[in-house]
This record gives structure tokens, sequence and C-alpha cells, in this order.
């Protein structure tokens, strides 16, 4: 958890009662949402997914309002809005636990 006091950011570990300091709280077991935009890219050596993280948001509301302000500047326009992914992520959360494993195209 993260809390402001006095505008200033602090830990949860500081020792509010003591301090006599008032607080609020900020962050605690926040979810963010990821702004992608994915497309298919077609080139020499075939076709290939393309992947732009756009931005990390603090509400879905937020990566929306992304998406729109977005959606009609160059190089966005030219896809469908479905190319806009809104994915929703807990912060401080392992999220890639089980290992990968490469894989290698041949021709």
């Amino acid at each position: 958890m993260i809390v402001v006091a006095n505008g200033l950011l602090l830990p949860a570990s500081f020792n509010f009662e003591r301090s006599g300091i008032s607080y609020r709280k900020v962050v605690e077991n926040m979810d963010v949402f990821l702004l992608w935009h994915i497309h298919d890219l077609v080139d020499d050596d075939g076709t290939h997914e393309e992947e732009k993280l756009i931005g990390v948001f603090s509400s879905e509301t937020k990566a929306k309002e992304a998406v729109e302000q977005l959606k009609e500047r160059e190089g966005f326009k030219d896809y469908p809005l479905s190319c806009f992914e809104i994915h929703k992520f807990e912060i401080d959360c392992l999220s890639w636990g089980d290992g990968f494993t490469t894989v290698h195209w041949t021709d």
C-alpha cells in the first residue's frame, strides 16, 4: 500500500499514529489497464502480429479515452477499432509463473 500524506508519497510502514500526520490510501491491490494496438503485418517473410503497448492506465475509462484520442491519428486510422485491446492487469502479482518454451520456425 502507498499513502499520500501532506502531498508526499510514503510507504504504509510509516508510523502515522505516532507522527500525527493525516493520510489517505492511494494504492492497495490495484489493477491497471494496459492498452495495446494489435494487427497483422504482411511482409516478405509472411504474416506477423504487430503489437504496440500504447500505455498503462489507472482505470478502464482512461484507457478508453486514450483510444478515442488515437483512433483517427496517423497509422491507427488505417486499422479497425477492434485492433485496440484493453487488458486488466493486477500489479504486484506474478503473471508468468510457469516458465516458457522457445519455438524456432523453419522453412
